[in-house]
């Protein structure tokens, strides 16, 4: 269903039922889309992609002194490999 899509145009967001402390759900699910998007789609799906779904863009805004932001630091390069995805070095 997720290559019909995808050669559709249909755009893909991630959502979850995690509350985001235990990835080990969302990991999984990124290795999932991978099987069929790139690391950048995967990427987009989970953020832009979902942000724009849920209409919360009143409150994305570019990063600035002041600004408020969600931050996760991943141990490795997610477009080289997504399964850092799975690994976080920091959450604050």
């Amino acid at each position: 269903a997720l290559e019909l899509a995808k050669r559709s145009g249909v755009r893909i967001a991630f959502g979850s039922d995690s509350d985001g402390r235990d990835a080990t759900e969302q990991v999984q699910e990124f290795l999932s889309l991978a099987e069929v998007l790139t690391p950048s789609d995967v990427i987009e799906a989970a953020t832009t992609a979902t942000r724009d779904l849920l209409r919360y863009t009143r409150h994305a805004s570019p990063l600035a002194m002041g600004s408020t932001a969600d931050l996760v630091v991943f141990d490795g390069d997610p477009f080289d490999d997504i399964r850092c995805l799975g690994r976080v070095r920091f959450r604050p």
